[in-house]
């Protein structure tokens, strides 16, 4: 019976000491799910700074694709002034 008792004993302090292992273990698991929560928070962050600075990118390319237009616009419309001015010179 001594003998069973030791080795009884043996056998619970393993079993002890693998829970602590488990529980070190479980601990690092939740550390490190943690850490890339946090990560995906600042990642998402950036995704949507980087959406927004897309958006207004857009918008600018848009106000001088306008711009553009209206420049084309004014330099025909001189040209066309210029035509006639140099046609009622020539009469």
């Amino acid at each position: 019976t001594s003998y069973t008792l030791k080795l009884n004993n043996e056998k619970l302090k393993k079993a002890e000491g693998d829970l602590e292992k488990e529980d070190l273990s479980a601990a690092n698991l939740k550390q490190e799910n943690g850490k890339l929560n946090k990560a995906k928070g600042d990642l998402e962050k950036e995704l949507a700074d980087a959406k927004k600075l897309i958006g207004t990118l857009e918008e600018k390319s848009s106000s001088l694709k306008l711009n553009d237009d209206k420049l084309k616009k004014a330099k025909g419309d001189l040209e066309k002034a210029l035509e006639e001015t140099s046609y009622t010179l020539k009469l």
